[in-house]
């Protein structure tokens, strides 16, 4: 089984951007893979 959730994610380092993020946590809770837009 994989949790996929959305976040908003701040990034300082690009001028206070804030990113719609989806994040895929794995079986033993490890980032398979991360996504901006």
């Amino acid at each position: 089984m994989v949790i996929i959730s959305p976040i908003l994610e701040r990034d300082v380092n690009h001028g206070e951007v804030i990113w719609n993020t989806a994040v895929v946590i794995g079986n033993h809770g490890n980032i398979i893979g991360i996504h901006r837009k």
